[in-house]
């Protein structure tokens, strides 16, 4: 999920409910958008997968903004190309423009990209023991968005307003956990500390209902939207216990991998929800194994249910009814 963009104050509050936002969404590659289809309780290989071009039935003959971000070595370069597209009115490309910039903006990767140089990059590479590789690769990424010429892209904020209003599925579902977060931070701000980050900002979305943008986001069966419903379980269901919540967004987050997530981030995979006669099987990642404290048969019998849910589309069963 993408790190929202807090600093001073607000980051402080944030680790009050840092354990709910962990594991992260992995940045670096975003699944592509695909065709409507009904959901299937087998995994689909990513390749097999169709990009849509919002607003249009036919195919692109062109990679799409998302696969081209999955392949980009440098963010910015990227960003600049899908301006004028953005400026448009293609929501992909906004979406896009969104993401990578808050992604080089925040996090480890923010950190690279603001090193004037790739040497100083390396340097803290090695003072934190990190690989050399890594400072290459993020500095390379990201710091283009740390440099003057970056302002030509405008705000963030603004592009996924505008991707949210144009019924981008990803969109809609990040602008509900943004919003959802930005509450949070309100709600756990003391009054005599002056506000800051995404505190200070109007409210993202404006007048739209989190929970409305995500039950309007779920039967694209987008897998970013499916990855951000599973880190907001306990935020979207408070009344449910700490392992319920736990277990059910280990099943949102492994449906999401499924469904085309690149989830290579979250580690080696088991085949320990594999037989031995399937051949396209998605193997479990080890965080998610160890979310699971390597009881997955839980989680299967609860991917089962939400795989059931989406598709008999009972969207109540899932949080989403009337």
């Amino acid at each position: 999920m993408l790190k929202p963009l807090t600093i001073g104050c607000a980051t402080l509050i944030a680790l009050a409910v840092a354990f709910w936002s962990w594991p992260t969404k992995p940045k670096a590659t975003p699944a592509v958008v695909t065709a409507a289809q009904p959901m299937r309780e087998h995994p689909v290989q990513p390749a097999t997968r169709l990009p849509v071009n919002p607003g249009s039935a036919a195919l692109p003959s062109v990679a799409s903004p998302r696969q081209r971000m999955r392949t980009a070595k440098d963010y910015f370069q990227l960003a600049l190309l899908l301006l004028a597209q953005a400026k448009a009115g293609n929501a992909e490309a906004q979406y896009v423009l969104f993401t990578t910039i808050m992604d080089c903006r925040s996090g480890t990767d923010g950190v690279y990209g603001e090193f004037e140089s790739l040497e100083k990059a390396r340097e803290y590479a090695a003072i934190h023991n990190r690989p050399t590789e890594e400072a290459d690769t993020l500095f390379e990424r990201c710091h283009g968005f740390h440099t003057p010429a970056a302002s030509v892209l405008g705000s963030p904020w603004e592009w996924l307003q505008k991707a949210t209003d144009a019924g981008y599925p990803a969109a809609q579902a990040v602008t509900a956990s943004e919003r959802l977060n930005q509450n949070q931070l309100k709600a756990l701000l003391p009054p005599w500390i002056p506000p800051d980050g995404v505190v200070a900002m109007p409210p993202i979305g404006g007048d739209a209902d989190p929970r409305a943008l995500l039950a309007e986001a779920l039967p694209s069966g987008d897998p970013d939207v499916l990855e951000v419903i599973g880190q907001l379980q306990h935020t979207l269901h408070p009344e449910e216990s700490r392992e319920q919540a736990l277990l059910d967004r280990t099943a949102w987050l492994y449906l999401a991998c499924q469904r085309g997530r690149d989830c290579s981030e979250l580690g080696p995979t088991s085949p320990i929800n594999c037989t031995a006669t399937e051949t396209n099987c998605l193997g479990v990642p080890a965080v998610l194994l160890q979310m699971a404290h390597d009881n997955w048969a839980r989680v299967q019998d609860r991917l089962n249910q939400l795989n059931a849910a989406l598709e008999g589309e009972h969207w109540d069963q899932l949080g989403f009814g009337p």
